[in-house]
């Protein structure tokens, strides 16, 4: 199954319509696995290393 991780900045509605189509997807808020403030490279970084898409605007 696809990884998916969103970005701080995508949009609750767009996170919330996803879960609710697929239930079962597997898709984590940067906001709840890194500190607030984490600068983008780190935040891209992180994403690579847990084999993750990042999804950002």
């Amino acid at each position: 199954m696809l990884r998916l991780a969103s970005d701080a900045d995508v949009h609750g509605e767009l996170i919330r319509g996803l879960r609710r189509r697929q239930p079962a997807l597997d898709l984590i808020r940067v906001q709840d696995a890194l500190p607030e403030g984490t600068p983008d490279p780190e935040v891209l970084a992180w994403a690579a290393a847990e084999r993750r898409v990042l999804l950002t605007p």
